[in-house]
């Protein structure tokens, strides 16, 4: 293996004896540049002799007198400290200094200034007095409180608010939920929170407080509220929708098989004539109804051109609060189909439905849903109704197909194909 070439070589004497020998140099010459002097005398010594007029006289800047070095080593200090004078000089030679003696042209630097900082006379203590009411339909779990107030004095950042907790009994920030704020054109504020209830707490009062935030100026004082109570969002209450034609996703065609053998089979295509609409009732005593009807057309002279069929179906509801997820939900049995309607249904009759007998049984599915509803329309210059939007109300399409089979003295038929849509919303409308 040949051997590494030395970077260089430099004599190294034995004490006590006359004998010379050369070893490689090390990577690293600092430690010999310490070995004679530090860094901060050897850089005023070059210093000093670029003044007067030359490296060469750098000894004799110094008062002090030196070790001897050799002449390699002194050649490599004084490189080193050139290295390190010309690093500390680099820059823009046309950089000019920040004075007012500039040689450009230009104004004197300015410091720039900074507005004073806020005093306690600057700082707002707390709001006004606060009302606070629930809108007509909104005086409900999940429903809206709405606050109004008045600062005075100064500009707020932003308000804190805290919700009593009755079952806990301490006041939590966490546990209210901002739905809406702004400030109207008098400088008065109003905020619609939602307080979170739980089985524990749901049917206790709800006290509110509120403070102004300032940056810079230490927590206001609390203005509580008075107190407020709220209840269950479904009981006894109607909701109804529509969803249009253009938003139902369908493919439907009826299956027809003639009575007579010699006869073709044949298919029909179906579609909906207009929106499909829809309602659903809780009971007071926990019974769910659901209707919905269904305007739906085809060819002239094939079946269900220009019949309406309503549907009506029955069940059971409870609504609580899911332990530990702090949610409301409403959990609804399976629906029986309890009466069918038609109107102007010549081909086929609603006697001639199957599902007008008294061995057939339609049923809808049962599920648990939250209970996601929107009160702000509550809020409008012109109040509007609450929106809920439940697309498990909408399974209703799945089993529609199935409903649409007849059987006549000259031929049987079946729906086959699918219906479903994806926007089923409702108002509240009492």
């Amino acid at each position: 293996m040949p051997k590494r070439p030395a970077l260089a070589r430099f004599q190294r004497y034995r004490p006590g004896s006359s004998e010379r020998r050369f070893a490689p140099a090390p990577r690293n010459f600092a430690p010999f540049i310490s070995l004679y002097e530090s860094p901060i005398a050897l850089l005023s010594r070059v210093h000093c002799a670029s003044q007067a007029g030359g490296l060469q006289k750098a000894a004799t800047c110094s008062g002090s007198k030196e070790p001897t070095m050799t002449p390699i080593f002194r050649l490599r200090l004084v490189s080193a400290a050139c290295v390190a004078v010309l690093a500390c000089a680099c820059g823009d030679d046309n950089q000019a200094a920040a004075t007012g003696d500039s040689t450009d042209g230009g104004a004197p630097a300015v410091a720039e200034a900074f507005p004073p900082a806020l005093g306690p006379e600057d700082c707002l203590a707390s709001t006004s007095e606060i009302t606070i009411s629930q809108p007509e339909g909104g005086e409900v779990w999940g429903g809206l409180i709405i606050l109004e107030f008045e600062v005075e004095g100064g500009k707020v950042d932003s308000f804190e608010i805290q919700a009593w907790d009755a079952a806990t009994e301490v006041w939590r920030s966490g546990n209210v939920y901002a739905q809406y704020s702004g400030q109207r054109e008098d400088g008065s504020y109003l905020m619609a929170v939602a307080p979170e209830l739980n089985d524990a707490n749901k049917d206790e009062e709800i006290r509110l407080r509120i403070r102004p935030s300032q940056a810079g100026c230490p927590d206001g004082d609390w203005t509580e509220t008075e107190a407020v109570t709220q209840g269950d969002p479904l009981i006894g209450t109607s909701w109804s929708g529509e969803v249009s034609d253009l938003f139902l996703n369908a493919n439907l065609y009826i299956e027809r098989t003639p009575v007579v053998v010699e006869e073709v089979p044949s298919t029909s295509e179906l579609h909906f004539a207009d929106a499909v609409s829809f309602s659903v009732d809780f009971g007071a005593d926990g019974v769910l109804s659901q209707a919905f009807t269904v305007p739906l057309a085809s060819a002239e002279g094939e079946p269900y051109d220009g019949c309406t069929l309503t549907f009506m179906f029955e069940g059971q509801y409870e609504v609580y609060f899911r332990r530990g997820y702090n949610g409301l939900v409403v959990a609804v049995s399976e629906r029986e189909l309890t009466s069918i309607e038609g109107d102007g249904c010549a081909f086929p009759t609603v006697e001639e439905m199957a599902i007008s007998g008294e061995d057939v049984l339609m049923t809808l599915d049962g599920y648990v849903e939250n209970v996601s509803i929107n009160y702000l329309p509550l809020l409008h210059a012109e109040p509007g109704a609450p929106v809920w939007s439940n697309n498990s109300f909408g399974r209703f399409f799945d089993v529609l197909p199935q409903a649409l089979r007849y059987s006549t003295d000259a031929e049987s038929g079946y729906a086959n194909g699918y219906v479903y849509t994806s926007d089923f919303q409702m108002e509240r409308t009492n």
